[in-house]
């Protein structure tokens, strides 16, 4: 009797533990849509706290569409098998639970929209099959998100390589909303906290670095969004195109946004440093890029386990075979790595090499870091994770600390100018009438250095009246008038010619001022703008016209004196 009753307990257990089981798919499932509501819902709540109600709107549709993504993200790289049709693989699998749901009797949408997204991924993946980074954030071409492990940190030992690399909590991150501005990033322990908004200082400008992992851009939306700029990968190896490189170029400039480049190295010997920079100047002129396109260098990516397995020395050999090869076509270059590789594997002294220029990404964790923690950074990706409207799912942010990468000055100008503006830095190089500064946007114009082309023999010199100091002694040919660094607002500007350029042309400029706008042209050593009303400057035009021809415009009002 007691032997019956023991085996009905064992059948009993055993029948539970399958029905269990079987609906534990489903179960975890469900829980992980629940998860995106969640997280989706209180990532709403965190960005209508610095933003308006249109605001609200879209990053709700932006930030659900991220989290499952995320969502499925994490599945397909658990799933990784190294095979070809690994997205083949995923979507199926979508498409197989979309199926079972609908067997089941299933119509959550959120569901829906997860099996819809994946399969858009999986379909964006099959356009660069051949593209199989292996690196601290992607494992076989498949990116693998801060919140999942991807890490920046790591040793002399460990190579950054995910998921090995994954730091134990590794699931606090750093994100961005359009309300951080340049001022802040927002911390979360993870994905579903309110988080928490972390100071940063000294940063100019805040943009994104994208490729075609993140699809389809709406350039517009981005503009609007509060990004100044974006490096754009144009492509990776030696012979091999981003996909959505072009569109990215094209929507970028439309839509006034500065752009730098960068390409993924898949490097095994120093020497392809050469091929991989050809595959660059190749892509240049299928896009139609000229130095005076780009606001921002091109970048070396070096992450993948393919250069890791160099050695420090090659490393540096091999940096020096692209960035001599790419700034030898006139373009500015740089290195972009993580925090772990720049401490401790490219260490060669070629590395120092203070004409690169230098990009490193370290994402803060729990120690909510204010800083790249690399020497000399100049442009800090801090987050994986950004949300940009115009961007579907996560996209990664960067602030800019120095605001100009000495864009050349046009090579058929006759007269160039650049101005050093409030809370950007020095701009890139306008020419023959075009606006340094930018008028009505409520910052101060501090410094301004000007050129004559190469095509005009002469000298210009000019001198600024400044804040507290009054009229400058004149300076000229690049020297800098005004100030940098000092948040002093240049109030009025003369300028004039010498030499031959003195015979052949006479000199316009007009100033953008304060309380006034637009002011009419002055000429010759006229004085431009405005002194005693403490106004400052907010852009200036000039222009050459050959000697004796008509004004540019009105030349009434041209300065004015309290």
């Amino acid at each position: 009797m007691q032997t019956a009753t023991l085996s009905k307990k064992v059948v009993s257990v055993l029948l539970s533990l399958a029905l269990i089981f079987s609906f534990t798919p489903t179960l975890a499932f469900a829980e992980n849509s629940n998860s995106g509501e969640n997280s989706a819902a209180q990532n709403t709540v965190e960005e209508g706290s610095g933003t308006g109600a249109s605001d609200n709107a879209s990053n709700d549709s932006e930030n659900q569409e991220s989290n499952s993504v995320s969502g499925n993200s994490s599945n397909q790289i658990a799933n990784n098998d190294n095979s070809s049709d690994n997205s083949n693989a995923d979507s199926s699998t979508g498409s197989a639970r979309s199926n079972e749901a609908n067997q089941n009797g299933t119509t959550d949408n959120l569901t829906n929209q997860q099996n819809s997204t994946s399969e858009e991924a999986a379909e964006t993946n099959n356009n660069e099959a051949d593209d199989k980074a292996n690196s601290w954030r992607f494992v076989n071409g498949e990116q693998i998100y801060s919140y999942e492990g991807a890490s920046t940190d790591g040793n002399a030992v460990t190579p950054g390589i995910s998921p090995f690399a994954a730091e134990e909590g590794g699931s606090s991150y750093a994100t961005w909303y359009k309300s951080n501005g340049i001022t802040s990033y927002t911390y979360k322990a993870r994905p579903s906290d309110a988080g928490q908004n972390i100071s940063i200082s000294g940063a100019k400008r805040v943009g994104i670095d994208v490729s075609y992992h993140n699809g389809v851009i709406d350039w517009a939306k981005v503009k609007n969004s509060g990004v100044s700029f974006a490096i754009i990968r144009c492509g990776y190896g030696d012979n091999s195109t981003d996909k959505q490189f072009l569109n990215n170029v094209k929507g970028a400039l439309e839509n006034g946004i500065d752009i730098g480049l960068y390409l993924y190295s898949y490097a095994e010997t120093p020497d392809e440093g050469f091929t991989e920079a050809q595959n660059v100047m190749r892509l240049l002129n299928l896009a139609d890029l000229d130095p005076s396109d780009l606001a921002y260098p091109i970048f070396y990516d070096l992450e993948d386990e393919d250069v890791f397995n160099l050695s420090a020395k090659e490393k540096g050999q091999l940096a020096t075979n692209f960035c001599s090869t790419v700034s030898a076509a006139g373009y500015e270059v740089g290195i972009y790595s993580n925090l772990n590789w720049w401490s401790n594997f490219l260490t060669d002294p070629a590395f120092d090499n203070s004409n690169w220029h230098k990009w490193a990404a370290r994402y803060p964790g729990s120690n909510k870091a204010t800083s790249s923690g690399v020497p000399g950074t100049e442009i800090w990706q801090f987050s994986d994770c950004g949300h940009v409207d115009g961007i579907n799912g996560n996209v990664d942010m960067n602030f800019d600390y120095v605001g100009s990468y000495s864009k050349p000055k046009p090579s058929d100008a006759k007269i160039a100018y650049r101005g050093y503006l409030q809370k950007q830095g020095w701009q890139n190089w306008s020419a023959d009438g075009q606006e340094a500064g930018e008028a009505g946007n409520d910052l101060r114009l501090e410094g301004i250095k000007i050129e004559l082309g190469d095509s005009i023999e002469g000298s210009v010199r000019y001198k600024a009246h400044v804040q507290s100091e009054g009229w400058q002694d004149w300076v000229s040919d690049g020297e800098l008038a005004g100030s940098t660094n000092q948040s002093k607002r240049m109030e009025a500007i003369a300028i004039e010619l010498s030499g031959k350029a003195a015979n052949n042309y006479d000199i316009y400029y007009r100033a953008y001022a304060q309380g006034f706008g637009w002011l009419g042209w002055a000429k010759n050593g006229e004085s431009a703008g405005t002194t005693g009303y403490a106004y400052r400057l907010e852009a200036i035009e000039i222009q050459l016209v050959p000697k004796g021809n008509a004004a540019p415009g009105s030349t009434d009002n041209a300065f004015r004196q309290k």
